[in-house]
């Protein structure tokens, strides 16, 4: 019928997600179309989290120059100062998401992580075998082999479940879920 339980989540933490996006003082209607819609959301955040946390030593640039980390960081605590509002520190992630790429985001990225307990960082180094494949990924890009580097990108993804984005600090992998 039209009632719907937790059971019927399949995503705890996409149901988190969903909750944490509405203040604790207002009524959440709840659907499967609202845990759909939060689960690719974390979907989002999870590749860009990856992007930024699996990038290869000395890729990333020590410090954001933009301020943006800063910002994040102070405008993140305000909102969680301010009645517990995490809708707004939620909405404060988007000034890293897709557009820092720093040793300095990381940090931010743990907090928002620890805070809301998503559990999307995963910090564990990429292994020398699949840092050699982006290496020869990276290489095949400059000399605008992309018959070779499409491939490379292929063998990513069939052999170790990871994709290759191109973002401005080169090419990063995240996680296929």
């Amino acid at each position: 019928g039209n009632i719907k339980t937790i059971r019927n989540v399949n995503n705890p933490l996409a149901y988190r997600y969903l909750v944490l996006s509405g203040h604790y003082r207002s009524q959440m209607d709840f659907s499967m179309s609202d845990i759909n819609s939060a689960a690719d959301r974390l979907s989002n955040i999870g590749k860009y989290i990856d992007q930024v946390m699996l990038a290869r030593q000395g890729i990333l640039e020590p410090k954001d120059s933009t301020g943006a980390v800063d910002k994040f960081n102070k405008e993140f605590k305000e909102a969680l100062e301010d009645d517990l509002n995490t809708p707004k520190a939620l909405a404060a992630f988007t000034l890293l998401e897709g557009k820092v790429y720093t040793e300095d985001a990381k940090e931010a990225i743990r907090l928002f992580d620890n805070v809301f307990g998503l559990q999307l960082v995963f910090d564990t180094p990429l292994h020398d075998t699949i840092l050699v494949e982006i290496d020869k990924y990276e290489q095949a890009r400059k000399e605008k082999d992309f018959a070779l580097s499409d491939s490379l990108r292929a063998d990513l993804a069939k052999k170790y479940n990871l994709a290759l984005s191109d973002t401005p600090a080169g090419a990063l992998v995240h996680r296929i879920k």
